[in-house]
């Protein structure tokens, strides 16, 4: 007789603040939607979803060893500074987590952590942002806006680099 034992699948949602793809031990995000899509070793089709929690952690527990594919519904306004899915093989007595600690096995289970390489499991996003400003005549030339008559058709150029590392250049 054969019996595989049960798995799961443990993540967490992040703010990437500085866009770097990289957990600076910055804010978690609760109340995102990750979704678990798959096969299980028997050939049945999985579809899942759950919401992070108050820590933006996400579990998909009772999963039979199969091959699975975790994605994120990044938040209105954010875009992903990571991988928005993951490809993952749940095997028999595997609990795959983002943290150590992160399945809480009890002692004397059977079943077996094992720690995916950051950011495996991990969804960061960032949210935009933008740059407002106008520009005057100074009528007296005091370099204070003095209800001066506002200027338009003028081209503001915006250059720099991007938390990601890309040169950003707008007109």
């Amino acid at each position: 007789f054969g019996n595989p034992f049960l798995g799961s699948i443990h993540g967490y949602k992040f703010e990437d603040l500085n866009a770097n793809a990289a957990d600076d031990t910055e804010p978690r995000l609760p109340g995102v939607e990750i979704t678990l899509t798959g096969t299980d070793g028997m050939g049945n089709t999985v579809f899942a979803t759950t919401t992070t929690d108050a820590n933006g952690e996400y579990a998909f527990t009772g999963l039979m060893p199969g091959d699975y594919t975790v994605t994120e519904t990044p938040p209105a306004g954010s875009v992903p500074t990571t991988a928005d899915t993951y490809t993952v093989t749940v095997e028999s007595r595997q609990e795959l987590v983002a943290l150590p600690g992160q399945a809480q096995i009890p002692a004397g289970d059977p079943r077996i952590e094992v720690v995916q390489a950051f950011p495996t499991l991990v969804f960061g996003n960032t949210f935009l942002g933008s740059i407002h400003g106008y520009k005057f005549e100074d009528l007296n030339g005091n370099g204070v806006d003095d209800t001066d008559p506002r200027l338009p058709g003028v081209e503001i150029t915006l250059t720099g680099t991007d938390g990601m590392g890309n040169t950003v250049f707008a007109t």
